[in-house]
């Protein structure tokens, strides 16, 4: 019994002050209990020695018990600090961030002249304004920093509204207007639920969807009448245009979005890398985005072959 009353002592004082102040108090009870058992060897100054060391103990307990509350708070203080850094990233690293969002999510979807910004509260709400002209979307890009949970809601104005992508710290969708005359002025309910966060809101031109309709039966003629005379000028129809995407700089890899050709510094003006990747159809190029950095920067370029 002894030993397995010091086997759990050795393990108590493990737990620092508290295992410390325990053990104390282990030891002044079996005293106590020691002079209760030989009431005749007991004096009151042995039991006033006990009962010190018994109130010495929960001292020790009290003052431990403190010590792992202080230092419980202070490690669970460091983790969100660390966090926090972990995503607030430089401003640079988070432009290419979103630079690299829209492009994987958008396409080349060609920027339109909304843009909203600024920090939200949890619960809280902005509005954005969206001009868009009779029968036409717009794709929008709303992005939060650091993540917190983000939606966007378009008013009854819209005709309307799909969600693309939800990945709570960003969210894509598109907006069509109604069929009346002029432009549909949408108001666009931004919302963060989380952290308070700033939030960036872009909106991008979205492509036509294609309406097929079916064609008119061509009637047959008379007997013995002569089909309509197929003009001879008339030639094959065109050939579809292509896109390419190219980037220009000094590595491939710090091109800001995905392409399909990569050229190094000094390979030429935008129209001449357009013609080469085009060759032998006729090119026009148009820059989709560019940023700093290296020897002579990066150019994300839309070569369109016709």
């Amino acid at each position: 019994m002894t030993g397995e009353i010091f086997k759990w002592l050795s393990d108590a004082l493990g737990y620092g002050a508290i295992g410390v102040g325990l053990a104390v108090a282990v030891l002044a009870t079996m005293l106590l209990m020691s002079e209760q058992s030989s009431p005749a060897q007991s004096s009151p100054a042995r039991l006033s020695a006990i009962s010190k060391f018994m109130i010495f103990a929960g001292i020790l307990v009290i003052i431990g018990a403190v010590i792992e509350v202080y230092k419980l708070r202070e490690n669970s203080a460091q983790v969100e600090r660390a966090w926090y850094s972990a995503q607030n990233l430089p401003g640079e690293l988070w432009d290419d961030f979103v630079i690299e969002r829209q492009r994987k999510l958008l396409g080349t979807a060609e920027p339109a002249n909304e843009t909203a910004r600024g920090t939200l509260s949890p619960g809280e709400t902005k509005e954005m304004i969206i001009n868009i002209p009779k029968n036409e979307c717009r794709k929008y890009f709303a992005v939060t920093r650091p993540p917190s949970q983000i939606s966007a809601k378009p008013d009854n104005n819209a005709s309307k509204h799909e969600v693309h992508y939800d990945r709570e710290y960003y969210r894509t969708g598109l907006v069509c207007a109604s069929d009346t005359e002029g432009e549909t002025r949408v108001v666009l309910q931004i919302t963060l639920s989380g952290v308070r966060s700033q939030y960036e809101v872009k909106t991008f031109v979205a492509e036509p969807t294609p309406v097929t309709t079916a064609a008119a039966p061509t009637p047959s003629p008379p007997a013995g009448a002569a089909g309509p005379a197929r003009s001879p000028s008339a030639g094959p129809a065109p050939p579809p245009s292509r896109r390419l995407v190219i980037c220009t700089g000094e590595y491939s890899a710090n091109c800001a979005g995905s392409y399909d050709k990569f050229y190094p510094c000094g390979s030429g003006s935008d129209q001449e890398l357009a013609a080469l990747v085009c060759s032998p159809s006729n090119a026009s190029a148009r820059r989709l985005h560019t940023k700093g950095g290296n020897r002579c920067g990066y150019s994300l370029i839309e070569a369109t072959c016709t």
